[in-house]
């Protein structure tokens, strides 16, 4: 009882240094840095060019990774000591999910306790506040829930405080979370000084969590025997049970935040073996007594023939390696014997299996080391973030997984823990590099904790392979670093386009000007001059127009992109909009008119396509015909027309900005159309080609993804999004 009371409140100490551990490692991590560095150089670090929204998008996606693995976390923030202690990253747990605080929703925490409590520590400290409710803009939140904070200092190279990393903590469930997997068969309390009680009944299968002011109608007999005083541990014997308790300082800012964890036992129940056992040894005594009046010699024999007989299978099995002979159908005491030696012996395989399933299903690598560096497990995680079977590495030193330089300061941490005991790297979580079966390095993740086994010690290593991490920390980076330059591009093709407009106006109204200032001085060759000025200006302003259009493609989408319709009611706007020569004719199949597609920028890809059909067409009345064909996976539209055609070597070309077929003093264009609705068709997801129609004529063809319409939303308004 005993025993089993002081490796529980081991299990909670242990817990709550886990939280502690989680605070230290997140104050160390690149993102706190170089948040600080920024900040104090105008929003930019200096050291790699990242700008503090980057760094702040960095430590909001390490606390979401941290809270994602811990579950009673309900709240990680970095606070600053400046404007009175306001949060500069903060990320939320609620009911959807985890979510990131924006910072025009950022507190200041300068008048919460805990924040007076952290200026107490010193670098590399860490502590716990007292157990309170939670706090929102000063006023207690109305759920009501009571939480306990991990609290680490952050200190600038200059050794001044800067800021300070708190992990808020749901306290009941980290509580039940620690309790549920230690395992009792017991009734168990836990305590703190505040009055807070968490109760579990194993046979009801109920835990239950009391605040300070509703205490359970259950308490253990020790609140009433001087539990809360100073002792380390007791036992209190009521008329029913047997309590056992332990104290389990935690330590921290709060100095009498320590737990004390109770398990209660029935008196009948725990002595109910004893006086069993005490019956049958009296039992056998009396006829152990009687036997050896009868028959001594006869007994004692054949007793210890089975008893020796016994002992050499159990022997030879240990020396060989196979399961012992045993007369598990003999009778007697030798049967007995042989059977409870079977049975530990299956409860010891069974407990084995279980522990190397644990191991090989792990997704973390565990490897087991001996005190000398000596590998001796090596999980199959172990074996795929390596590239070593486990035979490979078992008996080696775990320095060989290592590169050469990593190799000897590790060598080093184990000689000089042998020689003073002094813990470097166990119980912390570490980035180190480690090295591949095929010579490669990489950066790996490893915490190693210490057990001392039957008179040795062995080190414990939990094993993440970094590589995929870094190298989505990388992307993310990217991805961020290319949102600012589409950005960047968006506001220069707007400016430019406007800036370089205003110059043409000029020239175009100089040109109306000159041409009424000389009148009947001017001859018609220079007003065929000024004619063509103007009409380059006009050239030079539609070509700004289509750049601008093209940057903006698939960036300033509006409603018309999420609405579908109709293709007879896009023939609709097409003929109204395309207004073709008397002559042309532009039609389309029933299959198109009856199908349904998004209007943008279907009708705006049509509409280029019909438009450059006509005004390429080498004569006065000709035929566009636009078809269209489903087949259940990527549904084809085709523009087709009667004109001159396209030569094959050009069918790529055309797409190109800025490329004509024929000279623009012929057909007046930017040559910017084609190259606009190929950006649009491939933003969604499409592709688009041409062909010859035979002996005159062209074929565009276009494949889009099929758009599946979703239910209704709460206004009535449909929605779509695209699939195949």
């Amino acid at each position: 009882m005993t025993e089993q009371t002081q490796q529980l409140s081991v299990h909670f100490k242990h817990a709550h240094e886990g939280v502690v551990q989680d605070a230290l490692v997140l104050s160390r991590t690149p993102p706190v840095r170089g948040l600080m560095r920024s900040t104090k150089n105008a929003g930019v670090d200096p050291v790699d060019g990242s700008t503090t929204l980057q760094w702040r998008r960095r430590l909001e996606t390490t606390f979401i990774s941290l809270m994602e693995s811990r579950p009673s976390y309900v709240q990680v923030r970095y606070i600053g000591m400046a404007d009175g202690g306001r949060e500069i990253v903060r990320v939320n747990r609620t009911a959807t999910g985890l979510e990131r605080v924006v910072p025009e929703l950022l507190q200041t925490k300068g008048q919460e306790p805990y924040y007076a409590e952290s200026q107490l520590l010193g670098e590399d400290e860490a502590a716990f506040s007292a157990v309170t409710f939670n706090r929102e803009h000063g006023q207690v939140d109305p759920s009501h829930e009571l939480v306990i904070r991990s609290l680490v200092p952050i200190f600038d190279h200059a050794g001044n405080r800067f800021g300070l990393i708190v992990i808020n903590i749901h306290y009941a469930e980290f509580l039940k979370n620690t309790l549920g997997t230690f395992q009792l068969p017991e009734r168990t309390f836990v305590i703190n000084s505040f009055g807070d009680v968490l109760s579990n009944d194993p046979t009801l299968g109920a835990m239950e969590f009391c605040e300070r002011d509703k205490a359970p109608p259950v308490l253990p007999q020790i609140l009433a025997d001087g539990f809360m005083s100073e002792s380390e541990e007791g036992t209190v014997w009521s008329e029913e049970d047997l309590e056992c308790f332990a104290r389990v300082r935690v330590g921290g800012a709060a100095k009498d935040h320590d737990l004390r964890v109770v398990v209660r036992v029935p008196r009948d129940r725990l002595l109910a073996d004893a006086r069993a056992v005490r019956g049958k040894a009296i039992l056998l005594s009396i006829l152990i007594v009687l036997l050896t009046f009868v028959a001594t010699a006869v007994l004692a024999g054949r007793f210890t023939e089975g008893l020796q007989s016994l002992t050499r299978s159990i022997d030879e099995s240990t020396v060989h390696g196979h399961p012992p002979v045993l007369p598990t159908q003999a009778g007697g005491e030798i049967g007995a014997l042989a059977r409870s030696f079977q049975r530990k012996t299956q409860q010891l395989e069974e407990s084995e299996a279980r522990s190397r399933a644990v191991l090989d299903h792990a997704l973390d690598g565990i490897a087991v080391i001996d005190e000398r560096g000596r590998v001796e497990s090596f999980n199959p995680s172990c074996e795929q973030i390596f590239g070593y079977s486990a035979e490979e590495v078992i008996g080696r030193n775990v320095s060989s997984l290592m590169p050469e330089a990593v190799r000897i300061r590790h060598d080093s941490y184990l000689e000089n823990y042998r020689r003073t005991g002094k813990r470097n790297f166990i119980g912390n979580r570490r980035e180190v590099v480690a090295r591949r079966k095929d010579g490669t390095t990489f950066p790996l993740e490893i915490s190693v904790s210490e057990i001392r086994l039957e008179g040795r010690v062995i080190f414990t290593g939990i094993l993440r392979d970094l590589t995929e991490k870094k190298a989505q920390d990388a992307r993310e980076s990217l991805i961020e670093e290319l949102r600012r330059s589409n950005s960047e591009l968006d506001a220069f093709a707007y400016v430019a386009s406007h800036d370089l407009k205003a110059p043409l106006r000029v020239i175009e109204n100089a040109s109306v000007w000159l041409e009424e200032d000389l009148g009947e001085t001017l001859d018609e060759e220079g007003r065929e001059n000024l004619a063509l000025m103007r009409s380059r200006v006009k050239r030079m302003e539609k070509l700004l127009d289509d750049l601008l259009d093209y940057s903006r493609i698939g960036r300033d989408e509006d409603e018309r992109y999420r609405r579908l319709v109709s293709g007879a009611q896009i023939m609709d706007e097409i003929t109204l909009l395309a207004r073709p020569h008397p002559g042309f004719i532009v039609e389309a199949d029933a299959a198109f008119k009856e199908a349904e597609f998004l209007l943008m920028p279907t009708k705006q890809i049509l509409l280029n396509l019909v438009n450059n059909a006509i005004k390429h067409h080498d004569r006065q009345s000709g035929t566009v015909k636009i078809g269209y064909h489903d087949d259940d996976v990527a549904p084809e539209i085709t523009v087709s027309d009667d004109g001159p055609g396209i030569p094959d070597s050009y069918h790529e070309k055309i797409f190109e900005m800025f490329r004509t077929l024929r000279p623009r003093d012929e057909v007046e264009g930017s040559g910017m159309g084609l190259a606009n609705v190929k950006k649009f068709v491939e933003h969604q997801g499409g592709t688009i080609a041409v062909r010859s129609g035979g002996a005159r004529g062209a074929i565009f063809a276009l494949t889009f993804p099929k758009v599946q319409q979703s239910k209704e939303d709460e206004n009535g308004a449909s929605r779509v999004r695209y699939g195949t």
